[in-house]
């Protein structure tokens, strides 16, 4: 005992705790670490699965196959990169779809009359008759002309395609531009009418004159494939946003058909042939003419009218 302090000096060895003192320290240290543990398995487990999920989607589209889907919920730490490869999924599939599609068509569409030109030619060596033979000559002189009309229509479609096409925009005013371009159908069976107020035929708007013209032209002569006495073009300036419509009084489109029709070669009568369906391309090109603008295209409930928005 020091008496000063009223404290004890004692010299060792000193007596060891009581075991249950040892014990319970020991089982704190291990709750504390498990629990620890415990909560970053929970903070990273969510994690770690939509990696997962991200992984077998990666995987998945290194395999052509582009169905697959990162399914991940909003809150999660990688929905934005999950969102972008859907997207990018998306992307691709279309791309890689509409590829198969359009060269089993430009197949089907090249082979019809190549056949015609193949039998024409096995043909000729067997005809003794002059009209007979001048006959056949034409028919090979119509089908290169059609192969060549063909072959035009897919360079046109697929460099409007291209993701680094520059059009040449000028400013014009609409209502000259749009009279000039009408005014080849002033000798057609069906009139084609240009409605627009004074004032807007004035008014100048950019776009590439040319292109167009050829998406407008593509439109109209649809029109009157299947008008029955009139086909109204119509002009409306917005703001910033300029809308043709052309209209026909025909039987009209099919609601399901409203967008299948600007795909390449979608004809909605098969039965046609070349002189009264075209291609199958018309559509689909002037839908990519507006797209190139910035614009988009609309066809209305009943089916008649097929509007076209220039932004």
């Amino acid at each position: 005992m020091i008496p000063a302090i009223g404290q004890v000096i004692a010299l060792g060895p000193l007596p060891a705790e009581p075991p249950s003192v040892a014990f319970i320290e020991t089982a704190v240290i291990l709750s504390y670490y498990t629990l620890v543990a415990l909560l970053l398995f929970l903070w990273i487990r969510p994690f770690y699965r939509d990696l997962s999920a991200l992984r077998y989607a990666a995987s998945q589209f290194g395999r052509d196959d582009f169905k697959t889907r990162v399914s991940v919920a909003e809150n999660s730490s990688i929905y934005p990169v999950a969102h972008s490869l859907n997207k990018m999924a998306e992307h691709i599939q279309y791309l890689v779809t509409a590829h198969r599609d359009l060269t089993n068509a430009v197949a089907h569409e090249l082979r019809t009359p190549l056949a015609r030109f193949k039998f024409a030619m096995e043909m000729i060596p067997k005809i003794k008759d002059e009209a007979r033979l001048a006959g056949h000559l034409m028919a090979m002189k119509t089908d290169v002309q059609e192969l060549e009309g063909l072959i035009d229509e897919m360079l046109t479609y697929a460099k409007l395609s291209e993701d680094n096409l520059q059009l040449q925009l000028q400013r014009i005013r609409i209502g000259p531009w749009l009279e000039r371009q009408l005014a080849q159908y002033a000798d057609s069976e069906i009139p084609v009418q240009v409605q627009a107020d004074s004032v807007t035929l004035t008014l100048e708007t950019r776009f590439n004159a040319d292109l167009l013209a050829r998406a407008l032209h593509k439109i109209v002569r649809n029109s009157l494939r299947y008008a029955d006495s009139a086909v109204v073009v119509s002009c409306t300036i917005d703001a910033e946003t300029v809308t043709l419509s052309i209209r026909d009084d025909g039987p009209g489109i099919p609601e399901k058909h409203h967008h299948s029709i600007f795909e390449p070669f979608a004809r909605l009568d098969t039965s046609r042939d070349r002189q009264s369906g075209g291609y199958g391309l018309g559509l689909a090109i002037a839908r990519r003419i507006l797209q190139r603008h910035g614009g988009d295209y609309r066809v209305v409930v009943n089916g008649n009218d097929i509007d076209f928005t220039l932004d």
